[in-house]
């Protein structure tokens, strides 16, 4: 079997990863690359009720959520 394999194949793998829940545990909030960059989003714990948090050209790099508020902190490069 002779497969190639080029750069691009991986640079357009999209992938949902660091999740955590927010302060009540009620939602998980993640970081995915669907858009282009890496960016937050937030589900239910139960499932459903998707949002996009955050829409920067440029990506989010980390992020904490609070323990005590429902309040994010992230950098971005």
């Amino acid at each position: 079997m002779n497969t190639h394999y080029i750069i691009k194949n991986f640079l357009e793998v999209k992938a949902s990863f660091a999740p955590d829940f927010n302060s009540d545990a009620s939602k998980v909030i993640y970081m995915n690359n669907e858009t282009g960059t890496s960016q937050l989003y937030a589900v239910a714990r139960e499932g459903g009720g998707l949002r996009q948090l955050t829409d920067f050209p440029d990506y989010i790099s980390s992020y904490s959520c609070s323990p005590t508020e429902e309040m994010i902190i992230f950098s971005k490069s």
